[in-house]
């Protein structure tokens, strides 16, 4: 089953690719557990060879990832009462 990423849904940095800052927030890295929403997703033949979701992150700032690097948050609802959030 895939992943679908969409426009609006809440998703987490997890990959740890790029370094751990405020634009690439870390999930329980240094800047704690910051989610983020989708706010564009490009239209790319090969979705995986590029920068194609473009995030913003509840502490402010904004970013692009592969798809890879990101994880769906399933239930926001959820994740907000556990995280404080």
């Amino acid at each position: 089953m895939s992943i679908k990423f969409k426009v609006g849904s809440r998703v987490k940095y997890v990959s740890g690719k790029y370094i751990d800052v405020d634009w690439n927030p870390l999930w329980g890295g240094k800047c704690g557990k910051i989610l983020g929403t989708i706010v564009r997703i490009s239209a790319a033949e090969d979705q995986h060879s590029m920068l194609d979701v473009y995030v913003e992150w509840d502490n402010g700032q904004s970013n692009s990832y592969k798809r890879r690097d990101l994880e769906l948050i399933h239930n926001p609802i959820i994740t907000s009462i556990l995280y404080g959030m």
